[in-house]
């Protein structure tokens, strides 16, 4: 009986000497399903044996309980996004992104002692657990990704190479674009929006805002302290490794195939109220007041919004707020000849707008760009040659 008894005992203290905090960056493959989930996504999973807890920290969650709201603050760049705690078992977890997203899940334990572990337990609890907590999110430099690694070189001391082996060089848009090669036209979006700062290349800290890549700076880093340096990364294992799925949508044509059609359209409109002498200024309410409106977008992000990499951004050549002055003039009913000073303003700001095109030293546009700026450049230039025409016409009648 009493050797049983000890057996228990030492069982006991065996599983008690077992209990300890693990933790784990659990890495979502991108998918192209929506336009924010094709970066994937970083997680960090603290598993305490002692207190019977799992919980995965999620950081970059939002709200849309005010849509309206959301919106304006996301475009204003008043991007607080919170930290999330969900409370679920190791095979929930691997199950929710597997089975769900159909995607691979890339799981790093990390070799931390039990004090820096209980101290990067607490910091991601607090964070959590405070009502209303938020931080200034922000895509490229403070994201999903990059808190991780924050609260890792806060807490526990980690140390990132910040080196990339084997790595194409690109800027942030064509980055873009590799992410949402499925997704033409949220890339046309994100082109019309962003500036001259998204076409600089990133350095190598810089690019750990992708979380791939902040998996791979895991692998490589390391820990000192007094017994000596070792990895920070003790296992590394993928689950589940899938294909990839895309977002598709086949009826939907490319920006580039549907802007050309556009271009085509704006040539055959204007030649025929051309040849047959008919007043289409409804056209030009419709056609100028959607770049207009364009426009003001561009304007609010350049010279308004918080947002990084939004300015200056050259598109607000040919996506001009002054065009809304069209509209406005044709409701009114200004003499024509403001209107004509209005086609000779566009075509003046459209000029450099082509050499920008093609010399993307200055800014890249998106090639969806081009029929665009020529179908505005177009339509400016058959009015003022009408107008130029028929004075023409007038004064030798006189």
């Amino acid at each position: 009986m009493k050797r049983f008894l000890s057996l228990i005992v030492v069982l006991l203290f065996a599983l008690v000497a077992e209990a300890k905090i693990t933790v784990q960056l659990f890495t979502h493959a991108p998918v192209q399903e929506y336009v924010f989930t094709s970066w994937g996504h970083s997680e960090l999973r603290v598993l305490d044996d002692e207190e019977g807890t799992d919980v995965l920290y999620s950081y970059g969650v939002f709200s849309f309980d005010d849509v309206t709201k959301f919106v304006y603050n996301f475009v204003k760049g008043d991007t607080d996004y919170m930290v999330e705690a969900k409370h679920c078992s190791f095979g929930d977890a691997i199950d929710r992104v597997t089975s769900r997203k159909k995607v691979d899940l890339r799981v790093q334990t990390l070799d931390l002692t039990q004090q820096e572990a209980k101290k990067l337990k607490d910091a991601l609890a607090e964070n959590a657990g405070q009502e209303g907590w938020t931080y200034r999110y922000n895509f490229f430099y403070d994201n999903c990704a990059t808190r991780p690694r924050m609260m890792m070189e806060n807490y526990t001391g980690a140390k990132f190479d910040y080196q990339f082996q084997n790595v194409n060089r690109k800027s942030y848009r064509k980055i873009i674009h590799e992410m949402l090669s499925d997704m033409p036209w949220y890339a046309f979006g994100i082109d019309i929006c962003l500036g001259r700062p998204c076409d600089e290349v990133p350095n190598d800290s810089l690019l750990m805002f992708l979380p791939a890549n902040m998996a791979e700076q895991f692998a490589l880093a390391s820990i000192s302290d007094s017994l000596g340096t070792r990895s920070l990364v003790s296992e590394d294992r993928v689950y589940n490794p899938l294909v990839y799925r895309s977002w598709e949508d086949v009826s939907l044509p490319s920006p580039m195939v549907a802007f050309w059609v556009f271009f085509a359209l704006v040539v055959l409109h204007c030649q025929f109220y051309a040849r047959k002498k008919i007043k289409d200024t409804w056209f030009d309410f419709c056609f100028f007041g959607l770049y207009g409106l364009l426009g003001v977008l561009v304007f609010f992000l350049q010279f308004i919004s918080t947002h990084p990499c939004v300015c200056p951004n050259f598109n607000i050549f040919w996506a001009n707020p002054l065009l809304l002055l069209f509209p406005i003039f044709i409701m009114f009913r200004c003499r024509r000849e403001m209107l004509i000073y209005l086609h000779c303003m566009n075509i003046f700001m459209l000029v450099p707008a082509l050499l920008i095109y093609f010399y993307p030293d200055v800014q890249e546009f998106n090639g969806a760009f081009l029929p665009i700026i020529f179908a505005s450049l177009v339509r400016s230039y058959f009015q003022v040659s009408i107008y130029v025409d028929e004075k023409k016409k007038l004064k030798n009648n006189i």
